[in-house]
């Protein structure tokens, strides 16, 4: 199944999360969905799912991950999305990283420093 196909419809059968996900059982994609803040519609005697809630709950991890890492996180997951593989590779923008890094040693630092290579 192709994101595509996922955008034209409305809602997934719970038969065709489970095999997104990879499960053996419809109750192991009950709790998936659960936990993960899906909710999970019943329409006659069919379970669904909304396909963007899915999607969105689906990618939450990677969407965490690019956030962390990249400020133009949003442009790089729709590149994901769309297939864009150079979209994907080392941009230019500036990581997000702690500043504790780039920061000056303290004098009580560079004392110390300079007693270990006094040593």
């Amino acid at each position: 199944m192709n994101l595509e196909t996922l955008h034209t419809e409305s809602y997934l059968l719970l038969p065709t999360v489970k095999k997104i996900l990879g499960y053996k059982d419809i109750r192991s994609v009950l709790v998936w969905c659960e936990t993960n803040g899906v909710y999970v519609l019943r329409q006659g005697n069919r379970q669904v799912v909304n396909t963007c809630e899915f999607i969105l709950s689906f990618y939450t991890p990677f969407i965490n991950h690019l956030k962390g890492k990249h400020s133009n996180w949003k442009e790089l997951f729709l590149r994901y999305l769309e297939g864009d593989i150079n979209g994907l590779l080392p941009d230019t923008s500036p990581p997000l990283h702690n500043a504790k890094r780039n920061q000056a040693l303290k004098k009580s630092d560079s004392s110390f420093i300079t007693i270990l290579k006094n040593l």
